[in-house]
């Protein structure tokens, strides 16, 4: 008898453990609150989320004031809940951006690999569930956590889904993704830049890619000696984060091939994403119609200006199938874009908009095709298309509608 006694103390302590841990008392809490006041009970607080540290590029940080920018008036009151806090306020104020009154921002710290509770988020934050909405700001935080927990707090993600509907064989991270936008009972908006898939309206919103693209007042030594070492022969130009898959393997193969053009790679070479044979080739110096730079673009301006010095830039479409920021940064300068065949992002601007030239990775007609589209459209063709597809009246409906399916019930 004592023992059943002991016994039945044990279950209902661990059941008051495990009751404390959960969610319960602070939904109860929550719920009570909005019985009281029916007026809290209004989702109006839009937390962006940012789990980890994006380092020092200033690309994800450029993007995070764009958000804000058209978010700030469209949600009474926005929390960033950032791993990288401080670093995005320095970066702000090294523009001379004003914060938006309505924007606080809180530090966060989340471990890989970690199931995240959209409960403990808004707590984080200070804010009842019930009047929360929480928005990721990179679909790349969503590989590196292990899930994300039922709580009816809608939530939404900037995603990349171009490698799950173009590839053949998605990674088993992207399909993971995909499965959490696509069947996760809270999730209510997927924001994406690639506009030409075919995508169901209800989850996914197209968003326009607004790319920095300052240059510097005053060039530096790298600039000065890429410009001296294109000249006024026809220049190529791979740059930001050079990895095999992404340019360089093709990239080489045109350098080989094409001994009157000039090439430039400007950027972190990542050599252990290059294949070796094609490293030791880079190294060696043995090609006098490339230039390397292989070292971090400290700002933004600073990699805009070096693309300003090239005439054209070029992403392998075979292997890199997303957007492209260094694309759109090309157009906005009216640089030609130059490709090859692949089911890209890229092969489908430069088939429909006609920017550029779709070559084989061994094509040996490079001058031919940089004059024809020279003949035909040009620099000022190039603008005109990143001008159209940033057009503000397509950022505000691509802002509306983000909005309308985080807020809807």
């Amino acid at each position: 008898m004592l023992d059943q006694t002991w016994h039945s103390i044990a279950r209902l302590k661990r059941w008051v453990v495990r009751l404390l841990h959960s969610d319960f008392l602070f939904w109860f809490y929550g719920i009570r609150q909005s019985l009281l006041n029916f007026r809290n009970s209004k989702r109006d607080v839009l937390i962006l989320v940012e789990c980890f540290p994006r380092g020092k590029t200033g690309h994800y940080k450029w993007w995070l004031r764009y958000f804000l920018t058209h978010l700030s008036p469209r949600f009474e009151n926005i929390i960033v809940f950032s791993a990288d806090k401080d670093e995005n306020l320095e970066y702000l104020d090294q523009l001379g951006v004003d914060l938006w009154p309505n924007v606080r921002w809180e530090s966060a710290r989340f471990k890989e690999k970690s199931m995240l509770n959209l409960n403990h988020i808004c707590k984080s934050c200070g804010v009842s569930p019930l009047r929360s909405m929480v928005f990721f700001m990179w679909g790349l935080d969503l590989l590196r956590i292990s899930g994300i927990r039922r709580r009816m707090v809608p939530w939404g993600a900037l995603v990349t889904v171009s490698q799950i509907h173009r590839s053949e064989k998605p990674s088993k991270a992207y399909r993971t993704v995909a499965n959490m936008v696509d069947t996760h009972r809270d999730f209510r908006c997927a924001v994406q830049p690639d506009q030409f898939l075919e995508l169901p309206a209800e989850r996914y919103v197209w968003i326009p890619d607004i790319e920095n693209v300052d240059t510097l007042e005053r060039e530096t030594e790298l600039h000065s000696s890429l410009r001296n070492f294109c000249g006024e022969q026809f220049s190529v130009g791979i740059f930001g984060s050079l990895t095999g898959s992404r340019c360089v393997h093709a990239f080489m193969e045109l350098v080989r091939r094409n001994p009157s053009v000039r090439f430039a790679m400007v950027g972190r070479l990542r050599r252990d994403q290059i294949d070796p044979d094609c490293v030791a080739e880079i190294d060696s110096g043995i090609h006098m119609n490339l230039f390397v730079s292989d070292a971090f673009v400290e700002s933004e301006a600073a990699l805009n200006s070096a693309i300003s010095c090239v005439h054209s830039v070029f992403i392998d479409s075979t292997e890199y199938l997303l957007q492209s920021g260094i694309v759109i940064k090309g157009l906005a300068l009216g640089k030609f874009i130059l490709s090859t065949p692949g089911n890209s992002w890229t092969h489908d601007l430069i088939r429909t908009a006609h920017v550029g030239a779709i070559v084989e990775r061994d094509s040996e007609d490079l001058l031919s095709c940089w004059d024809e589209w020279r003949l035909n459209q040009g620099s000022a063709h190039n603008q005109k298309v990143h001008s159209e597809l940033t057009d503000p009246k397509l950022v505000n409906a691509s802002f509306d509608r983000i909005r309308e399916l985080l807020t809807q019930n």
